[in-house]
């Protein structure tokens, strides 16, 4: 059962370049950060995950990048802030994935996927509170 109910998301920040020449053979590396809000009341949060998609060794000849913003309700509170930071993740990723392949799709090359991270295996090192207001 999950302790959050997923509000919706937006992509708030969205830029693709790509001025290889065709043919270029392209290394792509991805990167994301992410990070959760909470409200005063810990009832509210707002996770915010960025994702960069470039070329490993020229990024200025390659790159997408996404900021999206998505809401949810605390259902637990007294759950660990951690697994809520997790939870939060697990469901906004599938949609910061999906629109990078749509963006790579309609820009007229094969689709790219972001690759899944394990975040129970890495390190939470910030938890704020007082979500922005931009998502509201």
């Amino acid at each position: 059962m999950s302790n959050l109910k997923f509000n919706g998301y937006k992509v708030s920040e969205m830029s693709f370049k790509n001025v290889a020449e065709n043919g270029t053979r392209l290394q792509l590396q991805n990167s994301c950060s992410f990070n959760v809000s909470y409200s005063d009341d810990s009832k509210k949060c707002v996770a915010q995950l960025t994702a960069e998609v470039s070329d490993k060794e020229k990024s200025d000849v390659f790159k997408i990048k996404i900021v999206i913003v998505a809401s949810f309700d605390v259902l637990d509170s007294t759950v660990a802030k951690e697994k809520l930071h997790i939870e939060a993740y697990n469901q906004l990723f599938p949609y910061a994935r999906s629109v990078v392949s749509t963006v790579s799709v309609n820009a007229g090359i094969p689709p790219i996927y972001l690759s899944e991270i394990d975040i129970e295996k890495r390190s939470i090192y910030k938890i704020d509170k007082n979500p922005p207001k931009d998502f509201e």
